[in-house]
């Protein structure tokens, strides 16, 4: 049975939210089991397949619970049995996204998911189901938590007693695909031999609907309507965020138990992403298994999801195949250091992340000259900005006298108060800028729709924070009018170089400096108003601290 009913922080007894779908128009369930023949192309623009695919399309498997939906199976035409690949995920087994450039796949894959030609040809089966409530199944659709959790283990275990698997199953993918993993994982199926969660989240409230305590529902509400097909109505979380926006346990449900997962992990996270970034790392570092690798990239994920499949066959090979091929010996963190105006470390090899040696360095906020120095300033000074017109903003630089590495997360402190309000929604953001004050941005490759061999500028560096939930997300503190109350900020995980004679530029605003994930979304709701007041100097320790890596 479905949790439908939960109990918010103010006592009040709530109903799930829900949305009505578009239901699936395919024509049939019926179970089919063709060859796909090596050369056919499947998807006009798409390669022709490499090696020869026997797909059984509309499998249906059946819960404990009576639901049942429909996968299908890409595997070896040879009767042999073979490990599975499993994506999980709700956009439809047919769905592909955003073309990415750079890159040949067969149109055989589901969105952010395995391609099936890839791995067919290197003996595995790749299979890909749509889940409850989603595509011609039953059931109402849910967004992880525990009881996506349970039916992912479910489904787990039955695809290791498919007659066609030799009873070793791993599951893979990017984006949702990533962070079902940590769910499903988390519930210790059999069968379950490896994960790789490329780029994925593990709290759903923190590092996506509310990080920093900040509502930040409507890529939630306008994308549920337009990747799920369904008969029944589906979870509305994006609803649920704007209704219900604080901590409650509807979304404790949905921060996965990462340290119950027992087997192997091959984490895959980058520096740019705008939710992934915030949440990887987190998971990574909550890992207790004994199994774990960490590579962090310097590209866009879903590039690298496809340009690295051979060295996720390693890792499969290993654990799903028992191949003794050195995979064993692969360094547990592999990272990227990234350079912009120069070129990056593309892969650094390291026992953890961040590594050992890094330092706390503390850069004080000095007001008048804009600036971030060793030395605080004896005398409390002030600078204000309009938080609510939604282009005023203050920043701080500092000159680097000495090459530096800044690796893992910045947090800034500020002393602030509002005369005009009783709360503070602050966003931060970081760039880089050469001695002249050129911005340096960081650059990635393969990007959707990116030409091969060029490359776009990311965001990076972003922090927000309301002040009401700096101590409870659940139960908000107000301040008064006027009242001076510090609150630090964390700027997502970030490893960079800045020469002697470069600058860090930190800039303190209300509104949210990041552009949309889909176009025409409006903006994050704040609660700002009037003029937002920093303290810096004599008794307010305003500063940005920043870990940087001490090797020489």
């Amino acid at each position: 049975m479905l949790n439908t009913k939960y109990t918010y922080v103010t006592g009040e007894e709530i109903e799930l939210i829900t949305v009505t779908q578009e239901p699936d128009d395919r024509p049939d369930t019926e179970e089919r089991t063709e060859i796909l023949k090596a050369g056919t192309v499947m998807v006009e623009g798409y390669a022709p397949l490499t090696t020869d695919i026997l797909r059984m399309t509309n499998v249906k498997m059946t819960l404990s619970d009576g639901t049942y939906f429909y996968t299908d199976v890409f595997r070896p035409v040879s009767e042999e049995k073979v490990p599975a690949i499993i994506a999980w995920s709700p956009y439809g087994r047919e769905y592909l996204g955003l073309e990415i450039r750079g890159v040949s796949l067969s149109g055989l894959q589901k969105f952010e998911g395995p391609d099936p030609d890839y791995w067919v040809k290197q003996g595995y089966a790749v299979v890909n189901p749509d889940m409850r409530g989603v595509g011609i199944g039953t059931g109402s659709f849910r967004t992880w938590g525990k009881e996506q959790a349970q039916d992912g283990k479910e489904f787990v275990e039955w695809t290791a007693k498919q007659s066609w698997c030799t009873g070793k199953v791993a599951m893979a993918g990017n984006s949702y695909l990533a962070i079902s993993q940590w769910f499903i994982a988390a519930k210790r199926p059999e069968g379950l031999a490896a994960i790789a969660p490329w780029e994925g989240f593990c709290d759903v409230y923190r590092h996506s609907i509310c990080p920093g305590g900040i509502p930040d529902y409507e890529f939630e509400k306008n994308t549920i309507s337009l990747t799920l097909r369904a008969k029944e109505p589906g979870e509305d979380m994006g609803s649920m965020a704007e209704k219900y926006p604080l901590y409650f346990s509807y979304w404790e449900e949905k921060n996965a138990p990462v340290e119950e997962i027992d087997v192997p992990a091959y984490v895959v996270a980058s520096y740019s992403n705008k939710v992934h970034t915030r949440g990887t790392f987190p998971a990574w570092q909550r890992l207790k298994t004994a199994d774990k690798w960490l590579r962090i990239h310097n590209t866009h994920e879903w590039y690298d999801f496809y340009t690295h499949q051979d060295d996720l066959k390693k890792y499969f090979d290993y654990y799903l195949k028992g191949e003794e091929n050195g995979w064993k010996e692969t360094p547990p963190v592999r990272m990227a250091v990234l350079n912009p105006g120069a070129e990056d470390i593309a892969e650094r090899l390291e026992d953890t992340f961040p590594p050992a040696d890094v330092e706390e360095k503390i850069l004080y906020l000095h007001t008048e000259r804009a600036s971030l120095s060793e030395e605080k300033e004896a005398d409390d000074k002030m600078i204000s900005y309009c938080s609510d017109n939604g282009t005023d903003r203050v920043s701080f630089t500092y000159v680097f006298k000495e090459r530096t590495e800044i690796t893992d997360r910045m947090f800034l402190k500020l002393w602030m108060e509002c005369p005009e309000a009783n709360d503070i929604d602050v966003f931060l953001e970081a760039k880089k800028r050469d001695a002249d004050g050129t911005e340096l941005p960081v650059l990635v490759a393969g990007a959707p729709y990116c030409p091969p061999g060029q490359k776009v500028p990311v965001e990076w560096g972003n922090g927000r924070q309301r002040f009401s939930t700096r101590n409870s997300l659940s139960f908000p503190e107000l301040i008064e009018k006027g009242e001076i109350v510090p609150v630090e900020i964390d700027l997502c995980t970030m490893d960079m170089i800045f020469e002697a004679g470069q600058k860090l530029e930190i800039l303190v605003q209300g509104y949210n400096p990041q552009k949309p994930e889909v176009p025409g979304l409006p903006p994050i709701h704040t609660v700002n108003h009037g003029r937002n007041i920093i303290h810096a100097g004599g008794m307010y320790d305003s500063c940005l601290k920043m870990p940087v890596l001490n090797r020489k």
